[in-house]
């Protein structure tokens, strides 16, 4: 396997496919919002290629030929087959969904904000924030400078929410000069609008 080892000023326009490790510009490969570059790791060429090999398999074409007549030739067993396969997704999900939620519902209420922090990072990068290097600890630093209160309404509360003073809707930035301590209803209030008193932001430490 060879891997490349690209200067941040390529980085900005060019990546390197996890398939063909070949650097590519970033315009070769299909967008993900999921994904910290906001890009798919393979190529478009590797992934059409492999879309191909799979669709052109015997296996794969004897399945969507039955699959196909099985519709046409019987219509009504079908569609009882397809209500049931749909039946026992949506059990299993709900199962796993519940065991999930189990497990994690007590490590959620001990850790609220660090959930809440990971939403933000989340957020901000499906907004395409150009910077987002907020972390927990500037968090907790950003409380203790305004003393734990909410800067519009002055309450001091045990759990503040991260707004934004850009909102991340407007080209805001995930990062410390452009957050301060709310509570939620005044968090809800401001929305996506101008602040509700006149704030002075925090320099970068």
């Amino acid at each position: 396997m060879i891997f490349l080892l690209l200067s941040p000023e390529d980085q900005q326009t060019v990546k390197q496919c996890c398939t063909c490790k070949i650097p590519q510009p970033r315009t070769a490969f299909y967008k993900n919002a999921s994904k910290s570059d906001g890009l798919q790791a393979r190529c478009k060429r590797c992934i059409k290629a492999d879309d191909k090999q799979r669709s052109g398999s015997p296996k794969n074409r004897l399945r969507y030929k039955r699959f196909y007549w099985n519709r046409k030739a019987h219509p009504e067993q079908y569609q009882q087959y397809q209500r049931q396969r749909r039946a026992t997704r949506l059990d299993h999900r709900q199962k796993h969904l519940s065991v999930y939620r189990l497990k994690h519902q007590e490590h959620y209420r001990a850790h609220p904000e660090q959930y809440a922090h990971r939403a933000q990072a989340y957020r901000a990068r499906k907004a395409q924030a150009l910077i987002n290097d907020f972390t927990p600890q500037q968090w907790k630093i950003v409380k203790e400078i305004y003393g734990s209160k909410c800067v519009y309404c002055g309450q001091k509360m045990l759990h503040l929410t991260q707004d934004h003073l850009t909102p991340l809707s407007k080209g805001g930035n995930n990062t410390l000069s452009n957050i301060v301590p709310a509570c939620r209803s005044c968090n809800s209030k401001k929305g996506t609008g101008a602040s509700l008193i006149p704030v002075q932001p925090l320099l970068l430490i």
